[in-house]
This record gives structure tokens, C-alpha cells and sequence, in this order.
């Protein structure tokens, strides 16, 4: 049997990317394959993240709000706020036990 996996707007068989569209004939194929039971759709599982993506993020949304830390800036809704927000950045790694729990916090508006 074969697997392919659906990947938004297209299904992936053997690192072929097929595109969502019956006009396609490899798709027309694929569904055919489908209705007669010799091929199965499983759902797309992203690679969990590592640490360094995970770090990789944080810095990138702390120089994202560098400016809110400059000692003339006035953001709003309040200095304070993105400083606790950068704050909660830096922490991430301390407050999760593994990438996969990583919750971003919200970013003052």
C-alpha cells in the first residue's frame, strides 16, 4: 500500500510534492489509488523543534522589540510591559522542560 501524506495544499508521495488539483493527473492517480484501498492519506507531523530553533526564535523576536528597551522610547501600552516581555523571552529556556512546551509570550499591543 502505498502512503501519502497531506500536506496542505498539495499530498507528498516519495518526495514528490502533488498539487490539490484533479485537473493533475498524478492527483487524479493518487485518488483513484485511494478509492480502490492501494494507497492510505496521513496527516502532515511537523519534526518537533530543538533547543537551538527554539533559541533561534526568542532572539529573534527579542531584536524584533529592542527598541522598546532604548532608555528614550515610550512604547506603548507601557515601558514596563515590554520589559516583561523581553523578560518572559529570556526565560524560555528556563521555564519549559522541553522545545515542544515552549509558549511564546504575548507581545504587548
Amino acid at each position: 500500500m502505498k502512503t501519502y501524506i497531506d500536506h496542505k495544499e498539495t499530498v507528498v508521495f516519495e518526495n514528490n510534492w502533488i498539487p490539490k488539483d484533479p485537473s493533475n493527473t498524478d492527483y487524479a492517480q493518487f485518488l483513484q489509488e485511494l478509492e480502490k484501498g492501494e494507497a492510505e492519506l496521513i496527516p502532515y507531523v511537523p519534526p518537533a523543534p530543538t533547543w537551538e530553533q527554539i533559541r533561534s526564535q526568542r532572539d529573534a523576536f527579542l531584536k524584533d522589540s529592542d527598541w522598546a528597551a532604548f532608555p528614550d522610547a515610550n512604547p506603548k501600552p507601557s515601558k514596563e510591559a515590554w520589559l516583561s516581555y523581553r523578560q518572559a523571552l529570556r526565560n524560555v529556556p528556563q521555564t519549559f522542560s522541553t522545545p515542544e512546551e515552549v509558549a511564546w509570550p504575548n507581545k504587548p499591543e
